[in-house]
């Protein structure tokens, strides 16, 4: 597995907890913002994931 992998897996992973453990009222302090910036991280990271590096000549 690609390390691009790894890092969305993980982000997607942090992210799922937040959103989780926030609807289950454990984590009810954290604002709104912190769950929006770590789904927008989990898809750029995803995104990542699924293109190829570039090969410079």
């Amino acid at each position: 597995m690609s390390s691009r992998m790894s890092l969305f897996l993980v982000s997607l992973a942090v992210t799922l907890a937040f959103w989780v453990l926030r609807g289950l009222g454990i984590l009810s302090f954290v604002p709104g913002l912190i769950l929006w910036i770590l789904l927008f991280i989990s898809v750029g990271f995803g995104i990542l994931a699924t293109t190829r590096p570039r090969r410079s000549s």
